[in-house]
């Protein structure tokens, strides 16, 4: 099985108030930031540059609850796009706020 070079897993419980910052994710070989788990994740990304993932720069899994916001997240050159989003919008929210590119 592959995984994110930071993958953000709720597989024993709640993860509230999660905050990654000021991040560079160079040359992942699957993805750069990777999100999944059955319990809720709450979360702010910013001011990540993620640099030449193999595949995706972000991928969000489809029993994803809660929500998380992006801002100022930057991705280079991704081998297969931006955002991989397979989440569930009746279940969870995905916030694009400013300053993204690459998605």
């Amino acid at each position: 099985s592959q995984h994110g070079a930071l993958k953000i897993w709720a597989s024993q419980g709640e993860i509230p108030g999660l905050v990654l910052r000021d991040l560079w994710i160079e040359s992942p070989t699957f993805s750069g930031i990777e999100f999944d788990g059955t319990y809720p994740i709450r979360a702010v990304v910013e001011r990540v540059q993620i640099h030449q993932p193999a595949t995706w720069g972000v991928i969000l899994h489809s029993h994803l609850t809660g929500e998380v916001t992006f801002s100022f997240v930057r991705i280079v050159e991704a081998g297969q796009g931006g955002l991989l989003d397979y989440s569930a919008k009746e279940r969870f929210r995905l916030i694009l706020g400013e300053g993204n590119s690459g998605w």
